[in-house]
């Protein structure tokens, strides 16, 4: 048995778990020992009902009443009487979750459970107004976009960030299945070809599995890698009008030192931009991908995943540089 008290004056509270009566509360409340008749009364008209082996005790007196409630009932009379959540956790309860906890809807912004949803595309939610506010100048430019329609069976909504444009849109792209030495075990591979130009060995695509654990598939960023060599590959504008908002709308006004600038974040990504949505990632064998539509709930953690990576490429690229030129300055010494 496990019994706990809170003491105090006029009400003093006992609760805990015992085998015989499972979780109890026993509330003992000084104004009520000369009024035990009205209390009966009460006690009379709703019933002693059995809810699941909650005992919930309400002394008045000498004797008092008990009552068994269910577990949602007693985890909310615990909470009335002072029992910290954390306490009501540890205890054998098996309380029902809310709706929107059992489908697993969180704030784009700070990752809390919420139903409150965006009234507009009916996609995103925001906990609070601190939220909405923060997210807004990004979500505004995907609340208002236009899903496509499938053109086949073998084909995917992808997220395109066009170079020269600062509106994203959603584009189709065809899958085909390619059959690798073994035939009894097909993959899909996604056509980037019609948003991508190039030579064969130009394109990249980076996939990154889940970057947190309440986030349930993994991206991949599709984009052409001849940076240096072609000059038709210039600053994706539509990654440059999003990415700087977002930084500022989330991070605040001075997130990283190389923003320090009205300039915004460097850009590494050039050239049109694909995202894309798989249902898992097992690496190194992408050929386990079973990809899946982008929708609207995906833009804040695409915008995320873009941020955080385009600073990491940006950087990486830069060191690169630098180190070279100190190569350079070494030889010509």
């Amino acid at each position: 048995m496990l019994q706990f008290e809170i003491p105090g004056d006029p009400i003093h509270v006992t609760y805990g778990y015992s085998g015989v009566a499972g979780v109890f509360l026993a509330v003992f409340d000084n104004r009520l020992q000369h009024a035990s008749d009205k209390v009966n009364a009460v006690t009379k008209a709703i019933g002693v009902c059995d809810g699941g082996g909650s005992y919930f005790d309400l002394h008045t007196g000498p004797d008092g009443f008990g009552m068994k409630v269910d577990h949602a009932t007693m985890a909310v009379f615990l909470k009335r009487y002072g029992v910290s959540e954390a306490q009501i956790r540890a205890l054998p309860l098996d309380v029902p979750k809310p709706n929107h906890e059992k489908s697993g809807n969180r704030c784009v912004i700070c990752e809390m459970k919420t139903s409150k949803i965006c009234s507009r595309c009916n996609q995103i939610y925001f906990c609070s107004k601190e939220c909405l506010m923060k997210g807004w100048p990004t979500h505004k430019v995907f609340c208002g976009l236009v899903g496509t329609k499938p053109i086949s069976k073998k084909d995917i909504q992808a997220l395109l960030l066009p170079q020269n444009s600062k509106e994203p849109k959603f584009v189709r792209l065809p899958i085909r299945i390619v059959h690798g030495l073994d035939e009894e075990d097909p993959y899909q591979v996604v056509e980037s070809s019609c948003y991508i130009d190039g030579i064969e060995g130009t394109f990249r695509s980076d996939f990154f599995p889940r970057q947190d654990p309440t986030w349930e598939s993994a991206y991949h960023i599709l984009y052409k890698d001849d940076f240096l060599t072609d000059s038709s590959c210039e600053e994706n504008e539509c990654l440059k009008s999003l990415v700087f908002p977002y930084a500022k709308s989330i991070y605040g006004e001075h997130s990283n030192q190389r923003e320090r600038s009205n300039r915004g974040p460097p850009i590494y990504f050039r050239g049109n931009l694909l995202v894309i949505k798989a249902e898992k990632m097992n690496y190194p064998r992408c050929s386990d991908n079973t990809y899946l539509d982008v929708t609207k709930s995906d833009t804040s953690r695409i915008m995320k995943l873009l941020y955080e990576v385009n600073l990491a490429y940006a950087a990486r690229q830069t060191a690169e540089r630098n180190a070279s030129i100190l190569a350079a300055f070494s030889l010509d010494r």
